[in-house]
Parts: structure tokens; C-alpha cells; sequence
């Protein structure tokens, strides 16, 4: 039924006839997508391009005339051919615009009887509105990761610069703890429990620190930090809040590196992209696909950007800047200066040459833009709003541009693989849990409760329902065995540095997880029942993402960056130095193998045409993509004795996922959707 409604919201050129006469429904360009803009008689890219940016920057339009306002050729000459195909309003509902970004929640500083004071608003198109009235000054405001607060430093005549925490649902503000130091940075950490900071002090270096704002007595020093040859000031955490990219501030002296969140270790794989410039300033993009920075090294300061699966370009501005914040995953803002206060211009960053930038922001100070983290609370969806009834309004022919096909019917559920579904929830308690269903029908039920950064739940391949996870209940993530599903879950992991990434072996005897060293990560084989762990490779040559056996045993793949190469690397369990590229990946490296061990199953994502690919790949270096979109592709599963795979993608402008099965069998068959917004980590019960 939701397929049904899709198309009829976005099928909106509509050719009828009636006793001889045709009616045309016209095009609403306030909340027409890209695909149904090209059919428009005489659009262009460019046109597009331009009416998508249009809305985006400054809301829908009026009326038809305003396209005059658009460049890329919209002249009267040219409305007075193409408008009667387009109107403001009626045809195509509310829904938005898939190719344009929700616009996320604001915030900023403006200037109130001398002071600077705290203002936020929904959206792009929002009245701001004042949230802080203190005495102090108000600077750098920054979203809590739900969206529902904000910290900011206040600063007072004579005193010590404090974090102050405003929430926004109850209007409560209160001052946190005060800073004996010079004036802090600051980011939210990724639980949304805690701020990291940096400070400094007259004749000693940078140090970091972290702060429960629950309970803000003062901040505990990040020790670990020391070891590391930096003197961190600007940071910024990446969506996943697994890595922390550090970096010199606007004008100060260039560095840049990222590090591991767990142990503090440098991620050599971004760390080596950028080492041919003098880059600072790093700062991810909302969806965690890009790396920006400021890159130094040329005559004029220029935002750049890096990617694990290749990119790696700049924007030439035809200016200097000096910063630049994220508007979405696409667009960035950049601050023109004028004394005391700033604009913000947005730009595409893969149009920059062909669009102008456009004023966005005027007049404020401090700047920040929230958006879901990934794996966070996914943004309110619309209502799905049938579109209104039209009367005709041109009884002219329009010629057919395109038909819709019928769907393909859609498989019996008997043909689907079954078994008892585990998947990641985010709960009321706001802390992803494991979640359990009865294969699709019927409603979740969570198996966990407590601790911090729980996922990556599965099944016991012999089927004694056994399951387990990984979790931080303590200092460390480590891994949890339950003997069924709901029953107290006992730790069989005890690295100090923490354990990710369990997975079972084949006989169901053993399990294989990625543990930290001092040095990176190493490969281990746990027992269920906690005695004991032995280590089938350390400190090899690559720090392991995912790794998996082979259903029979002999191979090992694994997921890295750390080879030249972000992909799935696979080699003989005996002799794991002769590890081969077998796929590149796409932003994470989920992938699963085979019930015969012949193949895995992974997924890819392609700067050039921004498109997941869902792919196969052979031992002997054969690839063959079964399915194509323009949303991330990420968990997947291959359930036994079935020509079905599992997989799940991301919901458009959101970072919820939708589960689908795709049949192997029946090449160029579209997936059948199964669950509505989860989180991915699935596995089925064998």
C-alpha cells in the first residue's frame, strides 16, 4: 500500500481525457522532486539545480513568476511557453522534496542590549527565537546529540569563563561548572551524557577533558591524550561516535589527525589521506561519509574534503576563508566577517564552479546546525497526505511523457526465509538496545536494558537460541553471552582496551571479536563460556573493522582501511599475510558470507553517481552487483538454505532503516520490504 501511495504522490504530470477534451494537472515546483522537474518541458539541469537550491535557501515559492528570480534562463519569454505546465500550490500534497535535506534545528548568538544571548529556530524558515536572558555573554552554542539541549560558555566580567546547559523542553538554563583556564572548546560526546573540552593555561600545553553533565563537579582529565604527540583544540566527533578528529583552530598552526575513540589509538587510514597539505580544522559531515578541513597550503585557504571510499577534492571559492560549518551532507556554510558580527554562504560542494553562493545567514555569531547522529532518533516524518483533487486548469494536450509500470506482485510470505528476527532499537530510555521479533509480524520487544553503545547482536548458528552482543556496562565495551533470549547476560570478554565486533564460527563452539592492544586491534576467538580467549592473530598488519570465518572454516574476511584501500579483504585462515582486496565498500564494512562459503555479500557506495550498491564477490575476484539505489546500504544477513539475502538502507533524510529481502534467484527483481524503521545489526535465526 505505501508503494501505491509513493507513486501516486509523485506521479504528477497526469494526461485525461474526457468526451473528446484532455486536462492537465500542473507541476508544483514548490515540493516536485528532480526526477518529475526533468520532465517538464524545456527544464534543464541547470533550471533544476537551481529551483531545488532555490527552495531550499529561501523557502517555497510564492508564485510562478518568481522563477524570474531563479538564474539558469527563466525569462517571461519562457514562462509564457512553460508556465500553464506549473502552479504553487494543490497537485502533490505536502510531501517534501526527497532531493533537498530536512532542513536541521539552529542555533546561534545575535547581539541583545550590548550582550550576546543564545537564539535557536526549527528550521531554514523558522522565527528565531531568544533562549537566554543571563547577564553573561553568551558564546559557541552547541547541540546536545538529541536535539533537546544546548550548552553554551558564559562570560562575565572578572570571572573564570563556565558551561552553561539550557533545555529547551522545560526552558530551564543552568550553569554547569566554571573553567580556570582560557577560553574552552567544546563538543557534546556522542552518548549525550557527557562534554569533551580542551583548555588552556598560561605556560602549559593543550589538555582534554571530560564532563558528565549530569554531574559537573569537575571534569576528569583524558590522560590518555598525553601519549599523543598533538595539543588537540579544535575536535570534532564523528555521527558513529566511534572516531575523534582533532585539529588546529582558525589560524593557528596547521595539524590534523584522527583518532579511536576506544584507546585513543590514531586512525592511520584518515590520518595518512591529508598528510600531503597543510591541513587543519577538521570537521565531519552530518552523515559521517566526508572529512572536511582546511587545507593551508595554497595561496588561498580552501575547504577540502576526504572519504574512505576515494574522495579527495577542494572548493576554489575565489576567496580566502577561514572556517566552514556543515548546512547538510551536501552544502557548507562559510562566515564572511564584519567586525563583530558574520554571514554565512552556503555552496553545493560538487556544483561550487556553476552555483553561487548564496546569504543564508546575516548577522549572527557562533553558528551551529543539528541534525540526528547516525544510529541516534530519527527526525518527525510527514504525514502521508493523499493528493488534493485538481480541477482541470488547461485544456490543451499534453503529450505523454511517461507511464508508470505496475508493481510486480509480491512474493508469499511462506517464500521468505523465516525465523526469529534481532535487531538494534533505540527504546524510551534513549540507549540502543537488542530488540527481538518474531520474524516480521508482531511487535519488537527489547532483550537488554542499560549500558552504553549495545549492538551488534546475533544467533547461535546451532540453534540453541543462545545470543550474543557487544556493550559498555563498565569502563569498556566487552562481550555478553545470553543462554536465551531475555535471560542475565554473562561477560566473556576481559580486554582492557574493549572488545567489538562478535560473530559466531560455524560450529557454534567459538566466538571471533576484534579486542584493542596498545598497539591497534587483534583477532581473537573467545569461548561462550567465558574461560578463556586465544588470539588467532595479533598485531597484524591491519586494524580490523569486522571480521568473519567462513561457514567451513578455512578463510577469514575482514573489513579495513588500513591496506591502501577501504574494502573486504579476505585470506587463508592459515596463512593470513596473504590477505587480497576481494571488494571496496562503501562507508562502514558490513558484509556476509555465503552459506557455501564461495561468496560474500557486501555493499559499495560510489562518489561519482552517489549510489549504494548491494554486490557479490567470488574467492576468485568475480563481482557481480544484484541491486542499485541512491540510500546507504548497510546491515545484511544470508539466511541458510535460502536464495533470499537480507539487508537494510537507510531511510531518505533519516537515520532510521528499512528492512528488505532481495531473491538471488531472480536477477533484476526488486527487494520486498519487511520492517519499517529499525536500526540495522539484524540476524536471523537459522
Amino acid at each position: 500500500m505505501k508503494h501505491k501511495l509513493f507513486v501516486l504522490a509523485v506521479v504528477l504530470l497526469v494526461l485525461t481525457s474526457c468526451g473528446g477534451k484532455s486536462s492537465l494537472i500542473r507541476v508544483n515546483i514548490n515540493n516536485a522532486p528532480e526526477e518529475t522537474l526533468k520532465q517538464i518541458p524545456g527544464f534543464t539541469d541547470v533550471m533544476i539545480t537551481e529551483i531545488i537550491n532555490y527552495r531550499l535557501y529561501n523557502g517555497p515559492f510564492e508564485s510562478v513568476e518568481d522563477l524570474v528570480k531563479v538564474p539558469g534562463g527563466f525569462t517571461d519569454e519562457f514562462l509564457q511557453k512553460t508556465g500553464k505546465y506549473l502552479t504553487v500550490e494543490g497537485t502533490g500534497g505536502t510531501t517534501p522534496d526527497p532531493a533537498a535535506p530536512i532542513p536541521g534545528k539552529i542555533t546561534f548568538t545575535k547581539i541583545v542590549d550590548g550582550k550576546k544571548q543564545v537564539f535557536v529556530q526549527e528550521n531554514l524558515y523558522a522565527e528565531p527565537r531568544q533562549v537566554t536572558f543571563g547577564p553573561e555573554e553568551a558564546h559557541n552554542p552547541k547541540w546536545s546529540p538529541d536535539g533537546k539541549r544546548i550548552v553554551y560558555i558564559g562570560t562575565a566580567d572578572l570571572q573564570w569563563p563556565a558551561f552553561y546547559l539550557v533545555d529547551l523542553q522545560s526552558g530551564e538554563s543552568r550553569k554547569l561548572v566554571e573553567v580556570q583556564a582560557s577560553f574552552p572548546y567544546f563538543e557534546w560526546f556522542g552518548d549525550g551524557l557527557n562534554l569533551i573540552y580542551s583548555t588552556v593555561t598560561e605556560n602549559n600545553p593543550i589538555k582534554m577533558y571530560l564532563l558528565d553533565v549530569a554531574q559537573p563537579v569537575a571534569g576528569r582529565e583524558l590522560s590518555e591524550m598525553n601519549r599523543i604527540s598533538i595539543e588537540p583544540h579544535w575536535f570534532d566527533l564523528s555521527p558513529d561516535g566511534k572516531l575523534l578528529a582533532v585539529g588546529s583552530p582558525p589560524g593557528g598552526i596547521p595539524f590534523f589527525k584522527v583518532l579511536n575513540i576506544s584507546g585513543w589509538a590514531e586512525a592511520p587510514e584518515w590520518n595518512t589521506m591529508a598528510a600531503s597539505r597543510l591541513a587543519g580544522y577538521p570537521t565531519w559531515s552530518p552523515d559521517g561519509r566526508l572529512l572536511g578541513y582546511m587545507d593551508y597550503s595554497a595561496a588561498i585557504s580552501r575547504p577540502c574534503f576526504l572519504g574512505l571510499s576515494g574522495e579527495d577534492f577542494c572548493l576554489e571559492l575565489g576567496e580566502s576563508i577561514s572556517l566552514f560549518r556543515w548546512l547538510d551532507s551536501r552544502h557548507i556554510l562559510y562566515p564572511v566577517f564584519y567586525g563583530v558580527t558574520e554571514d554565512y554562504y552556503a555552496v553545493d560542494i560538487y556544483q561550487s564552479d556553476s552555483l553561487k553562493p548564496v546569504a543564508v545567514f546575516k548577522d549572527i555569531m557562533y553558528l551551529d546546525i543539528w541534525y540526528p547522529p547516525v544510529g541516534g532518533a530519527a527526525l518527525p516524518q510527514p504525514e502521508e497526505n493523499a493528493a488534493a483533487e485538481t480541477e482541470p486548469v488547461v485544456t490543451e494536450t499534453l503529450p505523454v511523457i511517461s507511464e508508470t509500470p505496475l508493481p510486480p506482485p509480491q512474493p508469499a510470505e511462506s517464500d521468505l526465509p523465516q525465523g526469529r528476527l534481532l535487531y538494534r532499537w533505540m527504546g524510551d530510555s534513549g540507549q540502543f538496545q537488542i530488540w527481538l521479533r518474531d520474524s516480521y509480524g508482531g511487535r519488537g520487544q527489547p532483550l537488554t536494558s542499560g549500558g552504553k553503545f549495545t549492538a551488534e547482536g546475533s544467533w547461535a548458528p546451532d540453534g540453541s537460541g543462545r545470543i550474543i552482543y557487544r556493550t559498555r556496562l563498565n569502563e569498556t565495551v566487552q562481550i555478553y553471552l545470553m543462554e536465551q533470549p531475555g535471560a542475565q547476560p554473562k561477560q566473556i570478554s576481559y580486554s582492557a582496551q574493549g572488545c567489538l565486533h562478535p560473530s559466531w564460527t560455524q560450529d557454534s563452539q567459538h566466538i571471533l571479536a576484534a579486542c584493542g592492544n596498545e598497539n591497534g586491534m587483534d583477532l581473537v576467538l573467545l569461548s561462550p563460556d567465558g574461560t578463556g580467549d586465544n588470539h588467532l592473530l595479533t598485531n597484524m598488519m591491519v586494524i580490523f573493522d569486522i571480521a568473519k570465518l567462513s561457514p567451513d572454516g578455512k578463510w577469514i574476511a575482514f573489513g579495513t582501511g588500513n591496506l591502501g584501500k577501504a574494502g573486504i579483504y579476505v585470506a587463508p585462515l592459515e596463512n593470513p599475510d596473504q590477505a587480497k582486496l576481494l571488494g571496496e565498500t562503501a562507508v562502514d564494512h558490513d558484509f556476509e558470507w555465503s552459506p557455501d562459503s564461495s561468496k560474500i555479500l557486501y555493499s559499495k557506495y560510489s562518489a561519482h553517481d552517489h549510489t549504494s550498491y548491494l554486490c557479490l564477490a567470488g574467492l576468485d575476484g568475480s563481482e557481480n552487483c544484484v541491486y542499485a539505489n541512491d540510500r546507504l546500504i548497510s546491515s545484511m544477513d544470508w539466511p541458510d538454505g535460502s536464495d533470499w539475502v537480507l539487508f537494510t538502507m537507510e531511510e531518505p533524510n533519516a537515520t532510521v532503516e528499512d528492512l528488505y529481502a532481495l531473491n538471488l534467484a531472480a536477477p533484476g527483481s526488486e527487494p520486498v520490504l519487511l520492517i519499517e524503521k529499525i536500526y540495522g545489526d539484524i540476524d536471523l535465526e537459522r
